[in-house]
């Protein structure tokens, strides 16, 4: 629907004219003076989607461009501190009266947003400089204000959400009308429960972007917690009295009570440490997925022959009650291998302390090589399992000094 700001009207400009005769001489000229004309939306029109963009920094791979393409699987991110800017070209001018803003992991950034119809002259529309909300999607109303260019600008953010200096915003809306707004977008989880057969719920790379149906179907956002402290020890989250590291335990109790006595112990652990009601107190929260630490020696032991179950298959039960138990609710699993086979850095949480041995020992790389084939054998078409971590935080502490090798 098109309105038009100001009427028709004959303006008389009266031009001064001096002649040599020294008299005054008038001309009338009529002029016709309309300003461009506003459009007032359908409220379920996102004005934004897939409008031109530019912006103050922007990192390669995570465009400004992302903040307007429709989806929550990616994101806008911008370094260097605060501010950032974004200023989007409508196209023409709208009436709007509502911006929504998608941070990413519910970050309260602290933003304003202006608007004009020139580029030019630009007025106020939401003021969210102190915003303290953690919240996923933070939605703006303010009365309706002609608009053609609106800029968003990330001033900061409350430091008990985030002490960072990085702007990293998933979506930004802009709406107008007059009915009902249509609801917020979510993120898209995976359906629950999650088969693990179902090639549905296979996540694929898609350029920057993960999709399930192998990489064809829905964005998916993956937003998980770390289950540490069950396959793996940690100091810091799960001490254990009396040994230094998990190699230490598995063998102190395999030297006083035998190797199956040690076993089932370690298994009464595990049921104990991670339950079904864990699992739906995670789903409850609004996640979908779970980050599970392991160490090798749990299905391997330290000559590289595998812990077999009594029919003659690795025993891998343990990870699949907690794969099925998590899809169940649907929640994906990234299996992280945090203790490697003469371990990738020589801390505690590699399972055992000391000697980095895995660079340089090819008997040790050849057993890393062999436990990654077999688990990934087993796990192998499984949809509920969303990717793997190789070899958490490898570093040689000898050579003091951290990072890949």
């Amino acid at each position: 629907m098109k309105r038009k700001p100001g009427s028709l009207f004959l303006a008389l400009v009266m031009i001064l004219t001096v002649v040599s005769m020294g008299t005054v001489a008038f001309s009338e000229n009529e002029t016709d003076q309309e300003t461009e004309a506003v459009t007032v939306p359908a409220s379920d029109e996102n004005l934004a989607l897939n409008k031109p963009i530019t912006c103050s920094k922007n990192e390669t791979g995570f465009e400004v461009a992302m903040l307007v393409d429709g989806t929550l699987g990616g994101h806008w991110e911008a370094t260097g501190g605060f501010p950032q800017w974004a200023l989007i070209d409508l196209g023409e001018i709208y009436q709007i009266n509502q911006t929504r803003l998608y941070p990413a992991n519910f970050r309260a950034y602290q933003y304003k947003v202006e608007v004009s119809t020139d580029n030019i002259n630009y007025s106020l529309a939401v003021d969210k400089t102190a915003n303290t909300d953690e919240v996923d999607c933070l939605a703006d109303a303010f009365d309706a204000i002609d608009a053609r260019y609106v800029k968003l600008t990330v001033t900061g953010a409350y430091p008990s959400s985030y002490s960072g200096s990085v702007t990293n915003l998933h979506e930004f809306e802009v709406y107008g009308g007059d009915t009902a707004l249509p609801p917020a977008s979510t993120f898209i989880p995976i359906p629950s429960p999650t088969p693990a057969g179902n090639p549905s719920n296979f996540l694929k790379a898609n350029g920057s972007l993960i999709r399930n149906n192998k990489g064809e179907g829905n964005n998916v956002v993956l937003c998980g917690v770390n289950v540490g402290g069950c396959f793996e020890m940690q100091s810091w989250m799960s001490p254990l009295r009396g040994a230094q590291d998990d190699w230490t335990a598995h063998h102190t109790l395999a030297d006083r009570f035998g190797t199956e006595t040690m076993l089932s112990l370690y298994k009464t652990f595990w049921d104990s440490f991670l339950q079904e009601s864990d699992f739906q107190k995670i789903a409850a929260e609004g996640l979908n997925m779970i980050r599970l630490t392991i160490y090798y020696h749990d299905f391997m032991d330290e000559t590289g022959n595998w812990r077999l179950k009594p029919d003659g298959t690795i025993d891998f039960s343990e990870l699949d009650r907690v794969v099925a138990t998590a899809a169940k609710y649907g929640i994906y699993t990234a299996i992280c291998l945090c203790g490697v086979p003469g371990s990738q850095n020589g801390a505690d949480h590699s399972g055992q302390q000391g000697e980095t041995r895995v660079y340089d020992d090819p008997f040790w790389q050849d057993m890393t090589v062999k436990f990654w084939e077999g688990l990934a054998a087993h796990f192998n078409g499984n949809a509920a399992v969303a990717g793997y971590d190789l070899m958490n935080e490898p570093m040689d502490p000898v050579l003091e000094e951290s990072g890949p090798k």
